[in-house]
Order: C-alpha cells, then structure tokens, then sequence
C-alpha cells in the first residue's frame, strides 16, 4: 500500500517537475468543488492534472487524474471558452475496514471556462464521463467527475 502510494506520487512529481518544456506555455493552479468533492488543478497548457479527495462516508477515496487537452481553452463567445480532452484517473479507495484497492480508467473531459482581468482569473465548470478500466473493465460506481472552480494565472 505505501509503495503504491510512494509510485503515484513519484510520477506525479516527475510530471510536474521533470519537463521544463511542459511549463513553456501558459500555467495555471486552482480549486475545484463537486465529485470527488474537492480537488486541486495545476494546468501547465496542454496538460491537466487533478488531485483531490471524497470523504463522503461509505465512499471514501483519493483521487488523480491526468488529461491532454486537445482543444485548450478555446473562444466561444466574448469570454467564455471551451476545452476538450482525454485523459486517466485514478481512485485510491479508503474503505473502514484497512483494506484499500485501487480504480483507474479513461475520462473524457469537457469544460466551459469564464475568463476575467485580462484572463488571470477563470473561473470553470468541467463534466468528465469515465470509464474503468483497472481492476475490470466496466462503468464506474461514479460514471461522471463534475467541479465547479476556479484557477489563476501563474506565468
């Protein structure tokens, strides 16, 4: 349990720092509310990472994900923007009884974004359908992420 822990954290540490092309676009970080209930966003453009957590009883877990935006921020309408992507996650699940196991599977996130102060501020509302894959293939128990946040500028 604590290697699979100490893994997942190790590539997340090499994805975030271990590129310094990845960050040779626009870079953002922020909050997102919804399910699982809340999570962190680091966004270094094209990439989307998500940690976060739901501690709702019965149910509790830790959550990663990682998703390639193919369509990044693009205008709609003044500013608003939308985005499109593919990506994995994974649940680490926390039941009472010291027994943890693991999820994982595909996502297909889409997301409608609000840009403010010259485009610092965004505040977004992203659907993420998922499908898993790991330990058996099937819909998930939870077959949409949904968060409703915001993220700034860090560049």
């Amino acid at each position: 349990m604590k290697r699979l822990l100490l893994l997942v954290l190790t590539l997340v540490l090499l994805l975030l720092g271990g590129n310094s092309a990845l960050f040779a676009r626009e870079t953002r970080v922020g909050l997102g509310f919804g399910l699982p209930n809340a999570v962190l966003v680091f966004r270094p453009v094209p990439w989307e990472v998500k940690a976060g957590y739901d501690f709702t009883e019965g149910k509790e877990y830790v959550f990663g994900s990682l998703d390639y935006r193919f369509v990044n921020s693009r205008p709609i309408v003044d500013n608003i923007h939308l985005s499109l992507g593919v990506g994995g996650y994974v649940k680490l699940l926390l039941p009472d009884d010291d027994s943890a196991s693991v999820e994982g599977g595909l996502r297909l996130p889409v997301g409608v974004q609000y840009l403010l102060l010259d485009d610092f501020l965004e505040f977004f509302l992203q659907i993420s359908p998922g499908l898993d894959f790991f330990p058996k293939p099937g819909f998930s128990d939870q077959p949409v992420q949904v968060w409703l946040g915001f993220t700034v500028l860090v560049d």
